[in-house]
């Protein structure tokens, strides 16, 4: 069930390792943490400035709760970022990172995810940006559904009542969001059950994945996983895509590009664009809003770990 207590577990420090200290030296994939059922997987370009406040509003959201769990940031930076998220592991965090250097950048943030998948060893996996557009404090939200047994996929949806896209920014980069989504849903079947088919804001059993075959381009690789993969439930929730923390947009006008090459492929190579369904929406289960079966063992000892477990179990109580 959800939930890990950690007494005394280290914290990110509230100022980061030095990062001239760290050098560009190449950062090995360091081993895969015993005994993990859930594996947040991060994809990041240039993140070292969000790293610390990251680490730390997962930290508070997961720690309360009855689960081992750690971090895999599947890299494509140029700068110290990889040396900064291997300096983090050196000091007691359960982090890792899977560092792609240039020549082998193909597919770029979902060729980086699909690269990181690789390393994976725990049951569930869940997809969260570092630049904080993902709010972090959803995640018990987030994975509940998946780690319990009660979906196959669980969704964070912009598009729900409730949700929101205003971290897009302009309102082209909304209608463009909302029309990717809208074409998405036109090609493939069983894409028509999620109100956000298109966000990168999700959890996944592994098994869904397991023995596929991803193939992804660019930024949609929750379109990706639901065409590809071996899935019957999903459930979604709304949230608030918030505006980048700090830092430079990765995304450019190629994105658009690559995003038509993605889905036009894809549609090419899959039977009914989807899985093996005539009518995806009658064989496909949908929850939203689904109720979180979290269970809190005994009380946080750390006052801000208590604080945490109030603010999950009443966002809980909402949804």
């Amino acid at each position: 069930m959800f939930s890990e207590k950690i007494e005394g577990a280290p914290r990110p420090p509230s100022v980061p390792p030095t990062v001239p200290e760290l050098g560009m030296k190449a950062v090995p994939v360091a081993p895969a943490t015993p005994g993990a059922q859930l594996t947040l997987l991060v994809p990041t370009r240039n993140e070292k400035d969000n790293l610390a406040e990251f680490l730390s509003r997962v930290h508070a959201a997961l720690a309360p709760f009855d689960l081992q769990w750690e971090v895999l940031f599947a890299d494509d930076s140029d700068d110290e970022t990889p040396q900064l998220i291997e300096q983090y592991r050196k000091l007691g965090y359960r982090v890792r990172v899977a560092h792609r250097p240039p020549h082998l950048r193909q597919g770029t943030i979902s060729g980086a995810l699909t690269y990181g998948l690789g390393f994976i060893e725990s049951d569930c996996v869940a997809i969260i940006d570092a630049d904080l557009q993902h709010p972090p404090e959803l995640l018990p939200t987030l994975v509940a559904p998946v780690v319990n047994g009660e979906a196959d996929l669980c969704l964070g949806s912009r598009y729900l009542p409730g949700g929101s896209s205003i971290g897009l920014g302009s309102l082209w980069r909304r209608i463009a969001s909302k029309g990717s989504g809208l074409l998405v849903q036109f090609l493939f079947p069983c894409t028509r059950i999620s109100t956000d088919p298109g966000g990168n804001f999700f959890a996944f059993r592994r098994s869904v994945v397991d023995g596929v075959e991803l193939r992804p381009i660019g930024f949609k690789f929750i379109t990706e996983v639901m065409v590809r993969g071996d899935w019957e439930r999903l459930s979604e929730f709304p949230y608030q895509f918030e505006p980048r923390n700090g830092g430079v947009s990765n995304t450019s006008l190629s994105d658009g590009r690559d995003f038509l090459n993605h889905v036009l492929k894809l549609r090419a190579t899959t039977p009914l664009g989807g899985r093996e369904v005539s009518i995806a929406t009658n064989t496909t289960e949908m929850v939203r809003n689904p109720p979180v079966t979290i269970d809190l063992r005994d009380q946080p000892s750390h006052p801000e770990e208590a604080g945490a477990a109030r603010e999950a179990s009443e966002v809980a109580g909402q949804l």
